[in-house]
């Protein structure tokens, strides 16, 4: 009903309170003493009634309780002349404080307070057309003070729904860059799996030949190396995941793939076209797996939130860098649905390797554009270079 326990700062009077209490004692001082010229009992009890207010907004119930009653209490000491009209005005604000800033189930015991004050010592007064305003008003205080309470509860349980909602939002957003990661492990097993199987083969090969061709050899032992370090490089990049490879026997697609994928869109009714700019680059199983991917979660987007609208995929091979551009026609007031997580999870992917990814829309036109380096800058992800060696993250 009002709160126990609080430090003893929490129970310093606000300005507000302040400000509402002081005026009203000072009024109904003067008219008790100068106007009226009442008993001392009457002037505590005003003191009581207009003081109890500088507590209005920390224990707006036990306020209101203690106004109203001592408010009960003076009434028939006043009679016959008229009640301080400061000391109503304090009923007034304790009552609809209680049930603005509490409720109106904790401001409830004012109902019962409010009944005996009134069987107790005002009974012989039922009738007067004075008494009879003042319940009027005093219950249209509580009223509003209780429309008002409700409001402020539908704001305050708005207002927390919407931050359950943001903190929903970002959990999901960052299980789905989590799961990004986790598929990046696993396909980056694939490519070092690769690497290194390449290197055994090429091993047995140059062993085999060292003494009858030493030039084959010499091309085996360069294999060796080239696979080596990108399989040390993949390596790396996997360890700084921190997430356990889960294998996956299927073969990790290609950009000589990207003709398959934009032939499965045109099987569904989907026009895509591609086009190619600059010479053609070997690119690393890494980065080419990450082009593929974007071009396909891009692709995969269009068809979802822009069903029927011409998709255009270009691929620039640039002197230092890839760079992957997919766009289609929206309209302006376009959303990404479902969060843009798995634009956060490509975001992730393409940034392991060094690069960037932007997306948006502009004049209708909605884009998404990667760019990768052909030799990603490990150092900036968190990898070490192939020349340190490999240290696995102990469990």
């Amino acid at each position: 009903m009002w709160p126990r326990g609080r430090p003893r700062d929490d129970w310093a009077p606000g300005w507000l309170d302040v400000a509402i209490a002081f005026p009203l004692t000072v009024f109904a001082q003067a008219e008790l003493v100068v106007i009226h010229r009442s008993a001392p009992l009457s002037v505590v009890l005003s003191l009581l009634i207009t003081g109890a207010l500088l507590w209005r907004s920390r224990a707006p119930v036990l306020v209101a309780l203690v106004v109203v009653g001592a408010f009960g209490i003076q009434a028939p000491l006043m009679d016959p002349a008229p009640q301080v009209m400061a000391n109503g005005l304090a009923v007034l604000v304790a009552v609809y404080a209680a049930f603005a800033l509490a409720g109106p189930k904790a401001a409830a015991p004012l109902l019962l307070v409010g009944v005996l004050s009134f069987a107790v010592f005002e009974a012989d007064q039922a009738t007067e057309p004075a008494l009879v305003g003042d319940v009027v008003a005093t219950g249209a205080v509580a009223a509003v003070g209780g429309v008002g309470w409700g409001r402020r509860h539908q704001i305050d349980s708005q207002l927390a729904a919407f931050g359950a909602q943001l903190r929903s939002a970002d959990s999901r957003a960052e299980e789905a860059v989590a799961e990004e990661r986790r598929r990046i492990a696993r396909e980056l097993h694939d490519v070092v799996s690769h690497a290194v199987t390449v290197v055994v083969l090429q091993a047995r090969g140059g062993r085999s030949m060292l003494t009858r061709d030493p030039e084959q050899t010499r091309a085996a032992l360069d294999a060796i190396e080239l696979s080596g370090q990108e399989a040390l490089v993949e390596m790396r990049r996997l360890v700084t995941l921190l997430r356990e490879p889960m294998p996956d026997t299927a073969p990790q697609p290609r950009m000589s793939d990207l003709g398959a994928l934009v032939a499965e869109a045109a099987a569904s009714g989907a026009h895509v076209d591609v086009a190619f700019h600059g010479d053609v680059v070997v690119l690393s199983p890494g980065i080419e797996l990450t082009a593929y991917r974007l071009a396909q979660e891009a692709l995969t987007n269009a068809l979802s939130h822009a069903p029927g609208t011409p998709v255009q995929i270009e691929v620039g091979y640039g002197p230092s860098s890839l760079t992957l551009s997919v766009c289609n026609p929206v309209g302006d007031a376009v959303q990404v649905e479902g969060g843009g997580y798995g634009l956060l999870g490509m975001r992730e992917r393409v940034e392991l390797y060094g690069g960037a990814l932007e997306y948006g829309h502009n004049a209708g036109v909605w884009t998404v554009r990667g760019t990768l380096p052909y030799a990603a800058p490990l150092a900036a992800r968190g990898v070490s270079p192939v020349t340190a060696p490999l240290s696995l993250p102990t469990p």
